[in-house]
């Protein structure tokens, strides 16, 4: 593991939150059954009107992450899973950045994300609904804070080693770069006063805010669009990687037959379409993916307001 990955891991806002949650329970609203209900009915409209969208333009997209093992395992949404990922290769991905604000959709959603017309919030690019609020705990102080799906790229990976590891280290450090400027400008008083209750968070704190104090000479939507470049790798070699994966450049590294061809499949009741090896992916992502984790375990999120 790199200096980067490992500052990247220890050093995530995550566990920065999850202390704080911990501290003041019930001072958020944990989402209940009959919310991540809700969310995912909602979601799957959405899911519906995006398949539109890129039938229209002739774009290919699938379902990736919790999506895939919600369909191996639950034959739909994991239980408790509130929200929806993409991946696009990244011709399509880029192309819908162009066409999108002439779709039929653009009075009912925002696309935001590097090279978009309404800029970006994030690393990758989110289909917002309009009139929707989700506002998450740690809100950006210009994000859209709707109900969204998340939308990544495929990118090719050089089948040189070295090429690849340096890549994915050069890509590592803009992504560290990208997480000091965001912490800089949206910080809030509430998160800063956890992190300075450990040595660990008072660290994390003071590293963040040099850092982005010194890299925010730039605007973050300047570097999102810098990051969204440098992970494209354009000769087609038959590895790729999904670079705003949870693993990261390198944890994310497959071999390209693994998600290409896409296929179509029913999802809770919507058609859309999945990745080629879906076992080999969640192998791959998560081991042992058929043993369903205990309450403890699940990953659930805590928001402070939402509006469906």
């Amino acid at each position: 593991m790199s200096i980067i990955t490992y500052f990247l891991k220890k050093f995530s806002l995550d566990t920065e939150l999850t202390k704080y949650l911990k501290k003041n329970p019930g001072k958020y609203l944990r989402l209940s059954k009959e919310d991540i209900n809700k969310i995912q009915n909602s979601l799957l409209e959405m899911l519906k009107d995006f398949d539109t969208l890129c039938n229209d333009f002739n774009l290919k997209y699938a379902i990736t992450g919790g999506n895939v093992l919600g369909k191996v395992r639950h034959n739909g949404f994991i239980p408790w899973d509130d929200d929806i990922d993409l991946v696009m290769p990244r011709t399509d991905y880029d192309k819908l950045k162009k066409v999108f604000n002439d779709s039929r959709f653009v009075d009912s959603y925002i696309l935001k994300g590097p090279g978009c017309v309404d800029g970006a919030d994030y690393r990758c690019m989110k289909f917002y609904k309009k009139g929707t609020v989700m506002r998450p705990i740690l809100s950006k102080k210009n994000a859209v804070n709707a109900l969204f799906i998340d939308i990544m790229p495929i990118d090719n990976v050089p089948n040189n080693k070295l090429l690849a590891i340096l890549k994915g280290f050069y890509c590592n450090i803009l992504i560290a770069i990208i997480g000091c400027c965001d912490f800089k400008e949206n910080t809030n008083e509430k998160l800063k006063i956890q992190m300075k209750t450990s040595f660990i968070g008072f660290v994390n704190y003071y590293i963040r805010m040099i850092f982005g104090i010194i890299f925010s000479i730039v605007s973050l939507n300047t570097w999102y669009n810098f990051f969204d470049k440098a992970s494209i790798y354009n000769k087609d070699t038959g590895i790729i990687t999904i670079v705003n994966g949870k693993l990261l450049y390198s944890g994310e590294i497959v071999k390209k037959d693994i998600y290409i061809p896409f296929h179509k499949c029913e999802y809770a009741g919507v058609m859309t379409y999945i990745i080629n090896k879906p076992a080999d992916y969640l192998i791959h992502r998560y081991g042992d993916y058929k043993t369903i984790p205990n309450d403890a375990d699940r990953e659930t999120h805590n928001v402070e307001e939402i509006k469906l």
